[in-house]
């Protein structure tokens, strides 16, 4: 059987969205090529419930690797036959139950987009027919030559907008694969996201915010690479990143003190032990091994589709972080489909379920605010710590607590309190927000503290404690309200929240002996935050004249 062309790869999605209507969507994606051929994606998933997470799958950026579109295509194929059957997978010496098949339906949301390029792609299966090498191994997508040059297509993959005008961005002597020339395999494009391609995919990260990881298919070299492509990673320095123009004319040199990519330790971690998850699949298929590394020791690149999506996170806090990886599969682009090709699908298709599974048993990750800008990022980098948006202080008990603090406008305010009062009931409110990958309930603990006891949780005075029966993946939840009736007198204090569950433990607060021990506690955890206040006596020295009438007197 030959590898699919355009037609072919359609016609599948057309008919995996028919014969399997209960969980097969076709997604139609809005920009056509430049040969005006139209493309699809599926999204696979069963149900719709709230905080499911989502998974991308692109393949075909790159014309000349035949096998990724039929690598995807196959792993639609099997998973949709075995959620209807209710049926084993198993691919050489690894087998997938149908209980984990239907997991990965039930609890995630899988886009699959497998075809990017297709214009490419015909290009370069036509050029098999012809046996013309140069058609064949062509890369790029097929935009019609721009004013001053004979040459076809740009490099979807030099295409997206990260660091895209490279020139400006790397050190002259860096070994970057990208090219400002049209007639260069790499060639970047007249402009940022200028092709259809890119826009496409794009245009489903954008319209779909539950996707929190990203996995492109690419060949060949058997890697299993994760961000970033523009310079060796770093885990210390937060302010050497790719929006520091400080840097500019720096990037892209191996091994150098002058520039290396911030990455939270934490996302590298998680990364590296998803990527090794995959590989361990792909070897139990036929013994083949993969090898997880970093993208940049590789070599180079700027504008690629992985950088781009996980440096949402980072030019905009407000978006959802996604970790990005990139599947170099096989030994060379052109495997004969029945003697090497059929295995190579079999491989990519084991790793990529491996890792939907491995998602699904990621924890759950609670966090608090310290700030408006805190992302929960451990540790935190910027922003006061004493100033928690999320500790919300009312006079009076709110009638609809999550429609008033809970609201996209709200989300982003730190004002919403009112003063609190000396002698009466006050309430307290609590906004919390799971940033792991499933659902998760919250045990809540709130105390009160005079500043100059605030190192010594010993001295703390404790309010109340709560608990929350389930926040889901990308929740922002109200929790409330805390009724406050022992309130001190007059003068200035602090709140302090602590939360965990038995996935995301609350931090050891008996470890706190000095101030310093309390403020790394507040950086270090993404899971307990202080918020400085006032207590006032509103009616403090007031009077009131009451005039009244008694009927018959004077």
């Amino acid at each position: 059987m030959p590898y699919r062309n355009y037609d072919e790869v359609e016609t599948f999605l057309h008919l995996a969205e028919v014969n399997y209507p209960g969980f097969i969507q076709r997604i139609q994606l809005p920009n056509k090529t430049w040969e005006n051929r139209t493309c699809h994606a599926v999204k696979i998933a069963k149900g719709n419930d709230p905080g499911r997470v989502g998974v991308y799958l692109t393949g075909g950026i790159h014309a000349r690797e035949w096998v990724c579109p039929d690598a995807l295509v196959y792993f639609i194929e099997l998973l949709a036959q075995s959620y209807q059957n209710n049926t084993d997978i198993t691919l050489g010496g690894k087998t997938f139950t149908a209980s984990q098949i239907a997991n990965i339906v039930n609890k995630l949301d899988v886009f699959v987009f497998p075809l990017v390029n297709p214009d490419g792609r015909q290009f370069s299966l036509n050029g098999a027919v012809h046996k013309n090498r140069l058609e064949m191994e062509w890369r790029k997508n097929r935009r019609p030559p721009t004013s001053g040059s004979d040459c076809y297509g740009v490099d979807i993959n030099r295409n997206f907008d990260f660091l895209w005008n490279f020139p400006e961005y790397f050190d002259p002597t860096s070994a970057i694969r990208n090219s400002t020339n049209p007639c260069d395999e790499t060639y970047n494009g007249p402009s940022a996201a200028s092709e259809p391609e890119t826009k496409n995919v794009v245009w489903i990260m954008d319209k779909y915010p539950n996707i929190r990881f990203f996995v492109d298919v690419h060949s060949y070299s058997n890697l299993i690479l994760y961000d970033w492509g523009d310079d060796d990673d770093q885990t210390t320095d937060h302010d050497m990143n790719f929006q520091n123009p400080g840097y500019n004319g720096k990037r892209g040199v191996k091994n150098d003190a002058d520039y290396n990519e911030y990455v939270n330790p934490n996302d590298k971690n998680l990364r590296l032990m998803l990527a090794n998850h995959m590989s361990d699949a792909i070897r139990a298929v036929n013994g083949v091994n993969y090898r997880p590394e970093q993208s940049f020791i590789l070599y180079p690149t700027a504008g690629t589709s992985t950088d781009y999506n996980m440096s949402h996170c980072y030019i905009n806090p407000r978006q959802a972080k996604i970790h990005t990886f990139t599947i170099e599969c096989g030994e060379n682009f052109f495997p004969d489909y029945d003697t090497k090709g059929k295995d190579i699908i079999k491989e990519i298709t084991a790793g990529l379920l491996n890792f939907c599974l491995n998602i699904l048993d990621l924890q759950t990750d609670l966090y608090v605010r310290d700030n408006l800008q805190d992302t929960g990022e451990e540790p935190l980098f910027n922003g006061g710590i004493s100033c928690s948006p999320d500790i919300n202080h009312f006079r009076s008990p709110l009638s609809d607590p999550q429609a008033s603090l809970g609201n996209e406008s709200a989300k982003y305010q730190d004002n919403l309190f009112d003063n609190i009062e000396y002698g009466q009931t006050n309430y307290i409110y609590l906004r919390l927000q799971n940033c792991g990958y499933s659902p998760g309930d919250a045990d809540i603990d709130v105390y009160w503290s005079e500043p100059s006891t605030l190192p010594t949780p010993s001295s703390w005075n404790f309010i109340d404690n709560v608990s929350v029966p389930s926040v889901n993946p990308g929740e922002f939840k109200v929790v409330g309200p805390i009724e406050w009736s022992t309130v001190p007198k007059v003068g200035h204090y602090c709140f302090i929240a602590v939360l965990g569950n038995a996935q995301d433990p609350k931090p050891d607060i008996n470890n706190i002996h000095t101030i310093d021990d309390f403020h790394n506690l507040i950086r270090q955890k993404n899971n307990v935050t202080w918020k400085n206040f006032d207590i006032y006596d509103l009616f403090a020295g007031s009077f009131y004249e009451f005039k009244f009438y008694i009927q018959g007197w004077a």
